[in-house]
């Protein structure tokens, strides 16, 4: 069946990215040459049966997944994250096979399940107030109390239809990515095991999610605008300035107990707190050469657990339960590898079942 179908070299490209392997790479491992990878990728060649089973093979990736239709590719560009010089051009590659494997897991979701409907609201804004208050209306719209702590910002952004998925092992310069042109999501990186980074990573995500549909993505002006906004819907203004210690000095322990409460870095308090006035730029600078000293930097006291994602596996559940799909049968619906599917979405994958 798949000899009388065409070989699709997106498809290739997409899984020799995901894959972390250079064409010459790929070559090697089914005896033949770079230029002849390059030219199944550019379309410009079709392989035999026994080649194509050979590549699919090589990468990890069911033979069928090449011949497959793909209706949402997702490039690097039309993420937000922070393009930092020492990312590499692999790891942008490695962006968006990820995220082009983790839409065609979500299709497949939403055809069968219905997963829950994007209710991030989209506002347009043009300064500091309009960023504060911009945070102020996602919370009156998700119905979160003003001004307490969000309990799990994991669990907001999944009730409110934006999926999460996380990864590791790729580059600690990429902390997360959020891409809004078809059905939104999140991508982000659990490296660090800091619950409290991963909560400002998803908030970070979420200001972009609603500001900046139309902006172009890697701005610096568009990346303080999303830290803002993540401290502002974290640290709500109002209940921060009331309880941010009203001493000279910075207190570390009153600050630990803020950080308790909120759910949030000590960084992330001490940056809040000079955005918004309430310390000057000498105590700004010596805290943070405080927390250098401290070895804080790089790991702070009393980390909280990165929140777990919760939609994926119940739709897999649901799946299971309701309509007696397996996971097995989603990975060969979808021509993924067990193990291709599992490290994308996070839910157990056994080998081996009956096709849907």
């Amino acid at each position: 069946m798949l000899e009388r179908m065409a070989f699709r070299g997106d498809n290739l490209r997409i899984a020799r990215n995901y894959s972390g392997l250079t064409l010459h790479q790929v070559g090697e491992r089914v005896n033949t040459k770079r230029q002849f990878i390059q030219q199944l990728e550019a379309g410009k060649k079709q392989p035999s049966a026994e080649m194509a089973a050979g590549i699919a093979a090589a990468l990890g990736f069911r033979p069928g997944f090449f011949f497959r239709d793909l209706r949402h590719k997702v490039n690097s560009e039309d993420c937000h994250f922070r393009r930092l010089k020492s990312l590499l051009q692999y790891h942008e590659d490695w962006i968006s096979a990820y995220s082009t494997l983790f839409v065609h897991v979500l299709e497949f979701l939403d055809e069968r399940l219905g997963l829950p409907q994007f209710t991030v609201p989209r506002i347009q804004v043009s300064n500091d107030s309009d960023i504060e208050n911009a945070a102020e209306t996602c919370r009156e719209a998700w119905g979160l109390p003003r001004n307490a702590p969000i309990k799990s910002m994991t669990r907001v952004m999944e009730a409110a239809g934006v999926p999460i998925a996380s990864f590791s092992g790729v580059s600690d310069k990429l902390d997360a990515l959020s891409w809004s042109k078809g059905r939104p999501f999140i991508v982000r990186s659990v490296d660090k095991k800091s619950g409290s980074r991963s909560r400002l990573d998803l908030a970070h995500e979420c200001g972009h999610l609603v500001m900046h549909q139309e902006a172009e993505p890697g701005q610096e002006i568009v990346e303080n605008q999303a830290f803002r906004f993540g401290g502002a819907l974290l640290l709500p203004r109002e209940a921060f300035i009331r309880e941010f210690p009203k001493s000279g000095w910075l207190d570390w322990s009153q600050l630990l107990a803020m950080k308790a409460r909120w759910g949030v870095s000590l960084q992330a308090i001490i940056k809040r707190a000079h955005v918004i006035g309430l310390i000057d730029a000498a105590r700004y600078h010596w805290a943070w050469v405080d927390l250098s000293c401290r070895g804080w930097r790089q790991s702070e006291p009393e980390e909280i657990q990165i929140e777990p994602t919760e939609l994926l596996p119940r739709a897999f559940e649901a799946l299971r339960e309701n309509l007696h799909i397996t996971p097995q049968q989603v990975s060969l619906h979808l021509d993924l590898e067990p193990q291709v599917l599992e490290k994308i979405t996070g839910v157990p994958v056994p080998k081996m079942s009956l096709a849907i």
